[in-house]
This record gives structure tokens, C-alpha cells and sequence, in this order.
């Protein structure tokens, strides 16, 4: 299992949509712990490639995962009337020993 560590600025990259990503009008970047959504991003959050949309969490954001729950992270999309979710990606959340922002 991937893992995700609090306080750390990790980027999230997602590609093969089936499209070309210019034509992605709508997308959503969402962690998960449980049923609660915990970080949720826009694609004006978001760098854009031209094949993949990347999403960077600030350590602020990564510090309001609980460390003893994984988490599930997705990209939800849409492109005219077509839309599309990734497949779930579920990381392991661990402490960093540190809660600092620097």
C-alpha cells in the first residue's frame, strides 16, 4: 500500500481519461477517510499537462489526515456531457513525528 506522510507536500498525478485533457472542462481532486471528505481540490487547483492533471497538497492540508485511517484518494471529471472517475487510489496515512509548518 502507497503512503501518504502528514505534514508533506505530496503530489498526485492522474492520466489516461480516455480523452485529451484539454477538453476536461470540470475536475475534482478528493481525499477520503471513511465516508468524510477530508481535502477536495478543483482543476483550478491543479496543474494541467497535456496528458495529466496533477494536484500538490501544502502541508497544512496533508496535516488534517488522521493518522490511523487510511485514505482514498480520487479525481472525478467531466468534458461536455461525458464524465469520469479514476480509480481509487488508497494510501496508508502515517505521522510525520512533526506537526510543524515550515
Amino acid at each position: 500500500m502507497d503512503e501518504l506522510i502528514r505534514g508533506t507536500t505530496p503530489s498526485y498525478i492522474f492520466r489516461d481519461f480516455g480523452l485529451e485533457v484539454a477538453s476536461i472542462s470540470a475536475a475534482i481532486f478528493l481525499i477520503l477517510q471513511g465516508k468524510n471528505t477530508i481535502i477536495r481540490k478543483t482543476l483550478g487547483e491543479a496543474t494541467i499537462g497535456t496528458d495529466s492533471i496533477r494536484w500538490t497538497l501544502t502541508q497544512e492540508e496533508s496535516l488534517k489526515l488522521d493518522a490511523s485511517k487510511p485514505a482514498t484518494i480520487r479525481c472525478k471529471w467531466r468534458s461536455g456531457t461525458l464524465c469520469g472517475i479514476s480509480e481509487s487510489l488508497t494510501v496508508e496515512v502515517r505521522n510525520s513525528g512533526d506537526d510543524e509548518v515550515i
